[in-house]
C-alpha cells in the first residue's frame, strides 16, 4: 500500500512539472529567419509576462559580443558600438551609458543566465515581432545597431486585415469590458476636451485584441495594434471611416496625443500614425513638445469621438520619458 502511495504522489508531482516543460518549448525564437538552438534551457515566460532566454544563443547569432562577470553577475553585450549592460536580479540595464528601467528582470535559471529578450534585443537595435497563437518570437536585425532599424519594419508594423463585411466583423468583436473612465485617476498634460461622461475603459494587452478584436461602438471596432519607435499601425473596422485619438500615457501621465481628425474609408482598413503626427503641448498653449519615442510610454490609450477607450499596455516599453 504505501508503495502505491508513493508511485501516486511521484505520478503527480511529474504531471506537475508537465505543463511547465513543454509551454517553455513552445516558445520558438528566430533571428532572420533562422531557428535559435537551445541545448540546455529552453525560453520561458516569466511571471510578468515576458520571455526570456539564455544569455548568448539568441545574441551571438545576432552578431553581438557577450560578456559575463560572475563576480558582479553582471551581462555586457556589445553589437555594432552600441553596449547594453544589465545585473542580474534588477529592472534596469545600462544602454550607452544611459539608464534604462523595464518591468522583468534578468536570472540565473538551470546554471543558465537568462535575459529579457525583448528589452535587450530592441536595445541592440533589433525589431522584435511576438506571434502569440504560434508562440513565436522574430528577431530582424536589418538595422545599423543604434537602436533605429534601417529595415522597413513591414512584418512589425503591417498587421494582416482580417476578411469579412463590416457588420460581419463587427458582430464577432467582443464589447470593451472595463471601468468607468475617470479623469482624476491621470494628470492632463493635455487633452482635448472630450465628453467622457459614461465611456469605459479597459487595460488589454496587444494579444487580447485577437482573434475577432474588441468593439468601441456598434460602428467601431479595433483588430490589431502594432508598435514601433516611431509609429503606431492599427487595423480597425470602421462604418463612417473614423480614424482614433492617440494618447500616450507615461507614470499617469497622459503627455502626447494625436486627434483623428481624417476619414480612412469605411469598412476595414490599416492606418499608421507616425510619431510626428502625436504631439504634445502645455496645457492652454500650442507650444509642440519634441516628437516622442514610443518605447518611453508605458500606456496607449485608443478612443474615438464616440464610444468607450482601450488602455493598451505598450509592447515595447523600456522605461522612461
Amino acid at each position: 500500500m504505501k508503495s502505491k502511495v508513493t508511485i501516486l504522489l511521484v505520478s503527480l508531482i511529474l504531471l506537475a512539472l508537465i505543463p511547465a516543460a513543454v509551454a517553455a518549448a513552445t516558445i520558438g525564437v528566430y533571428v532572420d529567419g533562422e531557428k535559435v538552438v537551445f541545448p540546455d534551457q529552453e525560453p520561458y515566460i516569466d511571471s510578468n509576462s515576458r520571455v526570456l532566454v539564455p544569455l548568448r544563443g539568441v545574441f551571438e547569432k545576432m552578431g553581438a559580443k557577450v560578456d559575463w562577470e560572475a563576480p558582479t553577475k553582471t551581462v555586457t553585450a556589445d553589437r555594432a558600438g552600441t553596449v547594453v549592460i544589465l545585473k542580474i536580479g534588477e529592472k534596469k540595464a545600462l544602454v550607452n551609458g544611459e539608464t534604462k528601467t523595464f518591468d522583468t528582470q534578468a536570472v540565473l535559471r538551470n546554471g543558465r543566465t537568462m535575459v529579457p529578450l525583448r528589452f535587450v534585443s530592441e536595445s541592440l537595435g533589433a525589431t522584435v515581432q511576438w506571434i502569440s497563437d504560434k508562440k513565436e518570437v522574430r528577431i530582424t536585425t536589418e538595422s545599423d545597431g543604434s537602436g533605429n532599424g534601417t529595415g522597413t519594419g513591414e512584418e512589425e508594423t503591417q498587421p494582416e486585415e482580417p476578411s469579412g463585411a463590416p457588420d460581419d466583423l463587427i458582430s464577432k468583436a467582443r464589447p470593451v469590458d472595463g471601468e468607468p473612465f475617470k479623469m482624476e485617476n491621470y494628470t492632463i498634460h493635455y487633452l482635448f476636451e472630450e465628453d467622457f461622461e459614461d465611456i469605459l475603459i479597459e487595460t488589454v494587452t496587444v494579444d487580447d485584441l485577437r482573434p475577432n478584436g474588441i468593439k468601441f461602438t456598434e460602428r467601431i471596432v479595433i483588430h490589431n495594434v502594432n508598435v514601433a519607435p516611431d509609429a503606431i499601425t492599427m487595423t480597425l473596422t470602421s462604418i463612417g471611416g473614423l480614424v482614433p485619438h492617440i494618447y500616450l500615457v507615461e507614470e499617469g501621465n497622459v503627455i502626447r496625443y494625436h486627434k483623428g481628425t481624417s476619414l480612412m474609408a469605411s469598412g476595414t482598413d490599416t492606418v499608421t500614425k507616425g510619431t510626428e503626427l502625436i504631439h504634445g503641448a502645455e496645457l492652454g498653449s500650442t507650444t509642440e513638445l519634441p516628437e516622442p519615442d514610443l518605447r518611453n510610454f508605458k500606456y496607449i490609450i485608443i478612443g474615438f469621438v464616440e464610444g468607450n477607450m482601450l488602455q493598451i499596455v505598450n509592447p515595447i516599453y523600456t522605461g522612461g520619458s
